[in-house]
Formats: C-alpha cells, sequence, structure tokens
C-alpha cells in the first residue's frame, strides 16, 4: 500500500515521501500537531483512531463522516509540497477505486492571519485537519487556510453582463467544486453569512453553510 500511494503521489507531486509511521521520529512528531501523532501511536488502530478524530464533527459534517466511517479504507502520512500531509484512500461510492484525500499541516496554524477570521467551528476543524479535499484536483472540500481567498481578487466574467449586489472585499471562498462552484463567507459575519458564487451563474445567497459543504464533499465520493 505504501509503494502504491508514493507511485500515485508521485505523478502530482516532486519527490513525494510516504513517512513510515510505525516508529515516528522526534523531528516527525516536533513537526506535526500532536493528535496526528497519536493517530499513529499503534499503526494497527489508525484508522480507527482518524474516524474517531472526525467524530468531533459529526454535527457539521453528519454526512461526511458517516461516509468515512464506512469506507476509509487507509490513512498514512505524506511529505510535499514542503510539508505534510494527512493523506486518506477512501473507497468510492461505486466501489470501483480509491479515492484519495488530503490535509495540510495544521501545526500553528492557530497563529495566522486567516484563522482569526474564521467562526468559532471552523477554527476547531483547522486545528484538527487543515483543510480537507480531494488531492487530484484540489477541489470538492474544504481548502487549507492559506488558500481561502476574497472574491475580489478575481475578474469574474459573470459580473460583465450582470449587476451583483455584493461586495466581493467580504467574501472568501473555503470550498469549491472545481466546475466554477465556490462556496463562500463573509470574512466579517463569519459563516452564518455565506454564499454560493459561481463563476457563469448568478450567485445563491444565504445558503446553509455546513449542510452545503457536507453535501458536496459527499457529491466528491461518487467518482
Amino acid at each position: 500500500m505504501k509503494n502504491d500511494l508514493q507511485k500515485f503521489l508521485a505523478d502530482y507531486f516532486d519527490q513525494p515521501e510516504v513517512i513510515d509511521t510505525k516508529n515516528l521520529s522526534v523531528d516527525v512528531k516536533a513537526a506535526i500537531p500532536e493528535i496526528w501523532a497519536e493517530i499513529f501511536q499503534e499503526n494497527d488502530l489508525k484508522i480507527d483512531r482518524t474516524i474517531k478524530l472526525f467524530r468531533k464533527f459529526h454535527i457539521n459534517l453528519e454526512l461526511t463522516y458517516e461516509y468515512l466511517a464506512e469506507h476509509l479504507e487507509s490513512i498514512d502520512l505524506a511529505y510535499y509540497f514542503g510539508d505534510y500531509h494527512l493523506v486518506f484512500g477512501v473507497r468510492s461510492l461505486s466501489g470501483d477505486q480509491v479515492l484519495y484525500y488530503q490535509s495540510k499541516n495544521p501545526k500553528n496554524v492557530e497563529f495566522t492571519e486567516c484563522y482569526a477570521l474564521l467562526s468559532n467551528d471552523l477554527k476547531e476543524f483547522y486545528t484538527h485537519f487543515n483543510g480537507f479535499n480531494y488531492l487530484v484536483s484540489n477541489s470538492m472540500g474544504l481548502l487549507p487556510i492559506d488558500e481561502h481567498e476574497l472574491l475580489d481578487e478575481y475578474d469574474w466574467e459573470i459580473l460583465e453582463d450582470n449587476d451583483v449586489d455584493i461586495d466581493l472585499n467580504k467574501f472568501k471562498s473555503i470550498f469549491t467544486n472545481g466546475a466554477g462552484g465556490y462556496i463562500c463567507f463573509n470574512r466579517i459575519k463569519g459563516s452564518e453569512d455565506s454564499l454560493i458564487w459561481w463563476s457563469n451563474e448568478l450567485p445563491t445567497k444565504n445558503i446553509d453553510f455546513w449542510a452545503t459543504i457536507d453535501t458536496w464533499i459527499t457529491i466528491g465520493f461518487e467518482d
């Protein structure tokens, strides 16, 4: 399994490394949060420990948690892009393939400027998992905190022919479906004021933030 993941990651990243977690080195333990190190304390329990950790967020991510509880097949620690990542091997809904999801290292994430803009429920999630999304496309899940971007950082074709009554400087994207849809939250009011920004149609306002994220993540499990 380790060699299979190593080959897979090598298709997307330069010189990735799958860490031997049977005996984590002192240096690796110092570089990752303690809650990650605890996952690998007993390697034969690492999947159960991961599911248990994810259960902390089952109220907001009920569908995602229930799916992972049944279909999480592997959990590994890998190093690429200059940092450590958790790599989740999730069996697709059809059962035909294993889909790899990733979470970036959340070590010291609470000291970042972006963290201060998050609501309390998002802060708790990001101290455990710095995002959770489909590795191949970096989409269909919560983005790493350093990839949250204000909508006004881009030129949108939809604005050329439509009058959109939204202050793009207030909304940050936290999730992309990889096909022109972005779940965004108000950086001032938090996730209670959220919307779906579409690149090719008018935005969907006043969405249920967590329910939308939960649903979109599970859509990704369908292959």
